[in-house]
């Protein structure tokens, strides 16, 4: 299935490669209807079948990529890509580990920033209650706090997701479209627009060897 050009735009890409699909966990409804996404609201890829299952109340699809090589994706195993965000070298060493995502590296920082209490038994989870990890949780902090709330989103109802959104908005701002890394050692993509993908197909598929 082609993607509705009125519902598909403005996606860029860098280095990504396109000879093997991406899979889409479905969990938005029985009749799937893509909302072109942004850097407030992306939509999530993932190599592996059977993590994207894990998140498909109604089935996992398969999506083909264009062949282009002119889109900005941001890698963060790229330090060239990831030194134009101005994170900490720590914070960005703690993404390439691939134990965790972004949305639980944000819940850590909240917890850390700018708190007095120590953090209770399993809110850190591969952070630590150091200095260096409260003053850059602090920072973030600081800079959700002057966010403004982002438009048609669902995120940012709570304070560790106003420092995911925060976090999102400097990849954006950055100049990228999206951005690729490894959690949970599954590879994911997560894009702010559509413009790369080619080809969705029309129902929900079942794993690599039988699509």
């Amino acid at each position: 299935m082609k993607p509705n050009p009125e519902q598909i735009a403005g996606l860029s890409e860098s280095d990504i490669d396109v000879s093997r699909p991406w899979y889409f966990g479905n969990n938005r409804s029985r009749n799937l209807r893509l909302v072109n996404p942004t850097w407030s609201s992306p939509f999530f890829l993932t190599r592996d079948f059977s993590y994207a299952k894990n998140y498909a109340d109604f089935g996992v699809y398969k999506i083909d990529l264009k062949d282009e090589t002119e889109l900005n994706i941001l890698d963060f195993s790229n330090q060239d890509e990831t030194s134009k965000l101005g994170w900490p070298a720590a914070l960005i060493d703690k993404v390439n580990e691939g134990r965790t995502d972004l949305n639980d590296l944000a819940y850590q920082l909240n917890v850390l920033a700018p708190h007095k209490r120590r953090p209770a038994s399993g809110e850190l989870h591969t952070l630590a209650d150091t200095p260096e990890w409260r003053a850059i949780a602090t920072a973030f902090r600081e800079k959700a706090k002057i966010l403004q709330k982002a438009a048609r989103t669902h995120w940012g109802r709570t304070p560790d997701e106003k420092i995911l959104l925060q976090m999102w908005k400097d990849i954006f701002d950055a100049g990228f479209q999206g951005f690729t890394h490894m959690e949970f050692n599954r590879r994911i993509m997560a894009i702010f627009s559509f413009r790369c993908i080619d080809k969705i197909t029309v129902r929900p598929v079942g794993g690599p060897e039988q699509s």
